[in-house]
């Protein structure tokens, strides 16, 4: 709340006093900050389509000094000798050149204003072209993995998803650090993380050490279910807490196949089904939470994530598997009873309001047959 206070000096039966008017401006200064947040958007809206401009027309001036470069060197390739040391430098110019023209027609895809229409692309085309692009500017340290299917077709914006496919790469490389080799190994080592979840994971996250403390993770990315998840209601819910909703996704995913592998988080998922009485979704979301936790904890201390029994006692995917199904298997009839533990009051209502209109319009008199 924020008090606007005017205050004056008054003498009343001879005495000073103090008079102060008060009034509460929590709004007008509520509104002056999201109009200077509106102002600054705008802002940085306006330096990107300027950065977009003028990176268009540097790319179509170096377009036009390429179109000579190709041309002759192309000429001197094939009125040569083939294998003689003029041909060989005169495909080596072709080769740089082609290479520096892909990278200008994807400045030029990044500076096009007002090509919002979705058309049927080569998704495959698309992603390789942002990778190309991306991995000239990042450190020899980092390698990219392309595995990409070819032939997936989508509608779509060509310019919109090179873009997302870029911010992914960068957020990627933040979270790498200096070797890209060993934290995406680190993710991957994670139970219930695949490749695709691990990218997922690492772009979305970013860098692990900006955060000062795994508290301030676990805040970041906060997976708290709803109150109709937590196992008093029937009806399941997604997360409360504000993040990013497709390292949320990732998390629950992981987490629900984490808790088959890993004994430490199905104990805990057991532990919240049957003794606590919570929700899947609820239970998931706690083990999502425990286990990027420990994620984010290997990327600041650069060590792979190692599967343990309850003891403390490495054990491989195999034998956490055996635990688990062994230990840890939640009962059908937990199960039915989470589910039945729904809004059992409301469904008497509803169904005592049924039957009571179903009764008041029985006693009502009949329509009289017209005459």
């Amino acid at each position: 709340m924020t008090i606007d206070a005017v205050g004056s000096m008054r003498v009343f039966n001879g005495q000073p006093q103090a008079v102060v008017n008060q009034r509460d401006v929590t709004e007008q200064e509520n509104a002056r900050r999201r109009e200077e947040e509106v102002e600054a958007n705008l802002q940085v809206a306006r330096k990107i389509e300027t950065i977009g401009t003028l990176a268009g027309g540097v790319a179509h001036d170096f377009n036009n000094l390429l179109t000579p470069i190709l041309f002759y060197a192309e000429m001197w390739s094939t009125s040569g000798e083939e294998g003689t040391a003029g041909v060989d430098y005169a495909l080596e110019v072709h080769g740089a050149a082609v290479r520096a023209q892909k990278l200008v027609n994807q400045i030029l895809i990044f500076a096009r204003e007002g090509d919002h229409q979705m058309v049927a692309i080569d998704l495959s085309l698309v992603v390789r072209d942002a990778i190309d692009l991306i991995g000239s500017t990042m450190p020899e340290s980092i390698k990219i993995e392309q595995r990409i299917e070819d032939g997936l077709t989508v509608s779509g914006n060509a310019s919109q998803l090179h873009q997302i496919v870029s911010n992914l790469c960068m957020n990627a490389e933040h979270a790498m650090g200096g070797d890209g080799t060993l934290t995406a190994g680190i993710v991957r080592s994670a139970p219930g993380v695949g490749d695709i979840l691990a990218g997922q994971i690492m772009g979305r996250l970013g860098d692990p050490k900006r955060f000062a403390n795994l508290a301030a993770a676990r805040s970041f990315t906060g997976l708290i279910p709803k109150q109709n998840s937590s196992g008093l209601t029937n009806h399941a819910g997604g997360p409360t807490k504000r993040g990013d909703a497709c390292l949320k996704a990732a998390r629950f995913q992981a987490a629900d196949r984490a808790r088959h592998v890993d004994p430490q988080l199905a104990a805990r998922y057991q532990r919240l089904m049957c003794e606590t009485g919570r929700h899947h979704n609820s239970a998931t979301c706690t083990v999502a939470t425990v286990l990027l936790t420990r994620i984010v904890s290997c990327l600041r201390q650069g060590v792979p994530y190692e599967l343990r029994d309850i003891d403390g006692k490495p054990i491989s995917d195999a034998e956490g598997r055996a635990i688990v199904n062994e230990r840890y298997r939640i009962p059908d009839e937990v199960r039915a009873a989470r589910r039945s533990v729904s809004n059992a009051r409301s469904a008497k209502r509803r169904d005592e309001r049924v039957k009571k209109g179903v009764a008041e319009r029985s006693e009502e008199p009949p329509v009289p047959e017209p005459a």
